[in-house]
């Protein structure tokens, strides 16, 4: 039988799923105390799942054989405020977090597995670089929307070019 909670707290867009042999619990990784509440569950022979909670689709997964140590972790790489809006008002802060499950193998190797924004996939120790670089380019591709809608508003380029016949 699965473990689940009736509800789900925070702002965290996954829970953890850990799958045993017989039955499984669902962990909310944004209730207080979690990895008190089920340290039973987080050292035995599993399958671990981050699934987002908005859609139960599972975007990561370790097989956690015994005696490795599995963990779950949360990396804020970065925020970014992407200037302001025609009426001057600040736009959206955009916070870069990458959520991660992984295992520490009996020989010592950590296997890493991130998701981030917008559903961004990475192993190892890559969110910091691929974080910083998501900021330059999320800048970038507002400054182009706002550019593009500033051709619309102005008559900018014809979809279309057009000739003439002289």
């Amino acid at each position: 039988m699965l473990e689940r909670p009736a509800t789900w707290t925070g702002d965290n867009p996954f829970y953890l799923l850990i799958s045993l042999a017989a039955g499984g619990v669902a962990i909310d990784l944004d209730a207080p105390g979690w990895a008190t509440r089920y340290a039973d569950y987080l050292r035995v022979k599993s399958i671990w799942y981050l699934v987002r909670k908005a859609d139960e689709g599972v975007v990561l997964a370790v097989t956690v054989n015994e005696g490795e140590q599995p963990y779950y972790t949360a990396r804020h790489v970065g925020v970014a405020q992407l200037g302001r809006g025609d009426d001057g008002d600040p736009l959206p802060v955009h916070e870069v977090i990458f959520f991660g499950i992984g295992k520490k193998r009996l020989d010592g190797h950590v296997d890493r597995l991130w998701v981030g924004p917008r559903g961004l996939v990475c192993g190892g120790d890559d969110p910091e670089q691929l974080g910083r670089h998501l900021l330059g380019v999320m800048l970038a591709m507002e400054e182009a929307r706002k550019a593009t809608e500033q051709q619309d508003v102005d008559g900018g380029p014809a979809d279309e070019p057009t000739t003439t016949d002289d």
